[in-house]
């Protein structure tokens, strides 16, 4: 039971983080500029499966873009 109850704890905080990070779509894309992001980078994250870090999977990918690295 202790087990399903970690499993079940672990999917609540990824729907937390998730939730969180999706009101990056409710910004428009000048303020996702400023803060060095594409719509389209935050839309693709957001699609990842929900056990992946959207955050984290953006920031490395946003950094890689401004360095010219690669894009979405």
């Amino acid at each position: 039971m202790s087990r399903l109850r970690g499993m079940f704890e672990a999917y609540r905080q990824d729907r937390i983080r998730r939730d969180a990070f999706l009101n990056l779509l409710c910004l428009d894309d000048k303020i996702l500029d400023d803060i060095g992001l594409t719509r389209a980078e935050v839309e693709c994250a957001a699609r990842l499966p929900l056990r992946v870090n959207a955050s984290h999977v953006l920031a490395v990918e946003a950094l890689a873009r401004r360095k010219g690295q690669i894009g979405w």
